[in-house]
């Protein structure tokens, strides 16, 4: 009875692995439960950055600084990815969140709906090692104010996640 429930799991586990969704987007089952990482200098101290000049942004601008390498985050956005950022409120130009770590990364979920739209929007097409610019108005971030991101993209992880 064990070796039958065994061998089911074991076909239920590969079935799942290759069923891949049944669309032809780029993404193949070669990403499925990889992580893409790239060589990002992890420095203890974040950058430091200034608003760039002009009024605040009435759409989402976004600026690659570096390319990264490897698959790009997917429009779909069913990843998690790792990331330090820098982020800049406009009314003030001072930082209002700060995520730069030596070791160690800032986990986000990129699910449809969970984070701010100007990140949803914003980090698709970016590969890790990338250093993008984020340029998002209020409507798209919090509400109330517009934001400046400097993002070091450090890693992306495809589901299966582990």
């Amino acid at each position: 009875m064990r070796l039958l429930a065994l061998i089911g799991l074991c076909l239920a586990a590969t079935m799942l692995t290759a069923c891949g969704g049944g669309d032809s987007s780029e993404e193949s089952s070669a990403t499925v439960g990889r992580v893409e990482k790239a060589p990002v200098p992890d420095s203890a101290k974040p950058p430091k950055v200034q608003l760039p000049p002009g009024p605040s942004p009435r759409r989402l601008i976004v600026r690659d600084l570096k390319e990264g390498t490897g698959a790009p985050i997917p429009p779909h956005l069913g990843v998690r990815v790792h990331t330090n950022f820098v982020a800049l409120g406009y009314r003030t130009g001072k930082p209002t969140e700060i995520r730069w770590r030596p070791t160690g990364a800032f986990n986000i979920g990129l699910e449809p709906g969970k984070e701010i739209e100007g990140w949803e929007k914003g980090l698709v097409g970016m590969k890790a090692g990338g250093r993008r610019e984020l340029l998002i108005p209020g409507r798209m971030a919090y509400g109330n104010e517009a934001i400046y991101y400097l993002i070091d993209l450090l890693s992306i992880e495809w589901p299966p996640f582990g």
